[in-house]
């Protein structure tokens, strides 16, 4: 089919685009941190309200990708290789905030990060660690982190949710005299053990592998629907 510009400036006016300068970040407090407070000067902040001020500070996001990790199989044990996945990776997920003019962004992830592994025998607050160069559970540190994207009219496009998420770096700050009107930013970089969309707007579908030769949908709500033979059906060790 030739190329039609009409066409195609018809299929954007309908289908739209997504902006990247439209989301929300919601980090809930995890629950290591719900009694733990913060003194700056003579006040004592609890860091259990410190989910607002998160979701405001959250300049930029790259949420989190998937990566399939392959094995090469010579179909025949000679010539030309084919890839085939048997695990999947997903890539780590980074935050940059900007910080406010008491730093208390910035004390939150050391906090939270030494809540994750004891390395600091003394946090910023001046509390005594207990657990010094020990590992904590990880129901104690670790939440469902969700990150909103909206479309051009402010509408909820999709939620990324991750499950179980927790900081696991946080990056060092270079300070200069000759960066006038610079922010200072934290980055802050997040693993979690799945991730997933939320509230999408279309049908959902859950795919099941139903054997080697069989594909299974089923639809939301409805009953198995079986599309028969799987296309190609190329495993390892398989001809056509």
């Amino acid at each position: 089919m030739a190329f039609n510009v009409r066409t195609f400036k018809s299929h954007l006016s309908n289908t739209g685009t997504l902006p990247t300068n439209k989301f929300e970040v919601e980090i809930p407090i995890p629950p290591v941190l719900y009694n733990a407070e913060v003194t700056v000067g003579n006040i004592r902040r609890p860091q259990a309200t410190f989910g607002e001020t998160l979701s405001f500070r959250a300049e930029s996001v790259r949420a989190p990708g998937v990566t399939m990790q392959l094995s090469s199989v010579n179909r025949y044990g000679y010539g030309p290789a084919q890839k085939f996945p048997y695990n999947a990776n997903f890539t780590d997920m980074s935050m940059s905030f900007i910080a406010d003019k008491e730093s208390l962004v910035w004390i939150f992830f050391y906090n939270w990060l030494n809540n994750v592994f004891a390395y600091s025998p003394i946090d910023p607050g001046g509390r005594e660690s207990n657990l010094n160069y020990r590992s904590n559970y990880m129901s104690d540190y670790a939440v469902d982190t969700k990150i909103n994207v909206y479309d051009n009219d402010a509408e909820l496009s999709t939620t990324i949710e991750l499950i179980d998420s927790y900081p696991v770096s946080m990056n060092d700050i270079a300070l200069s005299w000759a960066d006038n009107n610079q922010f200072k930013k934290v980055t802050v970089t997040f693993a979690f053990r799945h991730w997933r969309f939320t509230n999408v707007a279309t049908t959902d579908a859950s795919i099941t592998a139903a054997g080697p030769d069989k594909i299974l949908i089923r639809p939301k709500g409805g009953s198995v629907i079986n599309t028969g033979a799987r296309p190609g059906n190329l495993g390892p060790g398989t001809t056509t």
